[in-house]
């Protein structure tokens, strides 16, 4: 197993909104049909985080016990904060948040992880 989640996109610092959605994507795929538990999924996601992620990781103050608990501080992290980034430079590129299999993402708003992406048919791209 731990050679299939070696072959899996890694987690940096640098990850894009929809990269970020293509890895937690590849990581529920992963964890189809075996069953196991928020601590092993939660295992198996940490071997996917480059050096930097991990540094990161390891400082984040947050109460973490769940596979649901893991996935909003990094949706917070990669999604939130880019988003954030996004609104304060309004003249940049605006990134399309889209996942290759097309999954429809529950994103940390400021105050929880509520807030929906959904996707437009038209355009095939998420909105909030």
């Amino acid at each position: 197993m731990l050679d299939k989640i070696k072959s899996m996109p890694q987690l940096s610092l640098t990850t894009s909104i929809s990269e970020y959605f293509d890895w937690q994507d590849g990581m529920e795929e992963f964890f189809k049909g075996h069953g196991f538990t928020s601590v092993i999924k939660m295992y198996y996601a940490e071997e996917t985080f480059d050096n930097d992620v991990l540094q990161w990781w390891l400082n984040v103050d947050d109460h973490i016990r769940t596979w649901g608990d893991m996935t909003c501080v990094l949706r917070r992290r990669f999604v939130y904060d880019a988003m954030n980034k996004a609104i304060a430079h309004p003249l940049e590129p605006k990134k399309n948040i889209l996942s290759s299999s097309g999954s429809s993402y529950m994103v940390v708003s400021e105050f929880s992880c509520t807030t929906q992406f959904e996707k437009n048919a038209s355009t095939n791209h998420y909105t909030i």
